[in-house]
């Protein structure tokens, strides 16, 4: 049976779409003159920082089956963000004698140069993922030391706030007990109080 080709598309999330990554590949096969019905595309929605996605393991699945002669991606950074878990995918297509090419950088990774300038590329990609964690890290200690909250605002049981209101406890000693701000506190009590007033009239 004659080998596929196959074309690994990949986005981080589920509202992200593929379809230009889906238009780039397909020129890039008429360009090479591939017939359609001999490229199979994989595509995942997923972080590139998982190595275990469905469609990934699908793709390694038919490579080890022999049903794949070449691997086509995007970008590097759409096979994965790990540069660990790059150059093993890698090293696990040229042991199969299978081509691994990135429209993007526009390189056979399967020659000498090839693999040199994946590991490079890897390590760069790998360097700006780790330079943006640490910004987000530093960006959320500045917040925090700035007296900001971070994340989801916490889930206040009203009926709590209205008993330690009735019994007459101020709205920071409330705060103190369910843990909010007296701002928050205070909103809901006179949330509860309007309510009330709108019922009766």
């Amino acid at each position: 049976m004659k080998s596929k080709k196959a074309i690994y598309l990949r986005v981080s999330t589920q509202k992200q779409d593929l379809a230009s990554q889906r238009f780039k590949a397909q020129n890039y096969c008429i360009g090479r003159s591939y017939d359609a019905s001999d490229c199979i595309y994989y595509e995942d929605k997923i972080s590139g920082a998982k190595s275990d996605r469905d469609a990934l393991n699908k793709l390694l699945e038919d490579c080890r089956n022999g049903l794949i002669d070449t691997v086509i991606v995007i970008s590097l950074s759409r096979l994965s963000r790990s540069l660990s878990h790059l150059l093993e995918l890698a090293n696990e297509f040229a042991s199969m004698s299978i081509t691994l090419i990135s429209i993007t950088e526009q390189i056979d990774f399967s020659t000498p140069i090839g693999k040199m300038i994946l590991s490079v590329i890897g390590s760069l990609g790998e360097l700006e993922k780790n330079q943006i964690s640490q910004r987000i890290k530093r960006g959320i200690e500045l917040a925090r030391a700035r007296g900001k909250k971070l994340g989801r605002e916490k889930v206040i049981c009203r009926d709590t706030v209205m008993k330690l209101h009735r019994k007459n406890l101020s709205n920071k000693e409330i705060a103190n007990i369910v843990k909010a701000s007296p701002s928050s506190i205070s909103r809901i009590i006179k949330a509860q109080k309007q309510s009330a007033l709108s019922k009766v009239s």
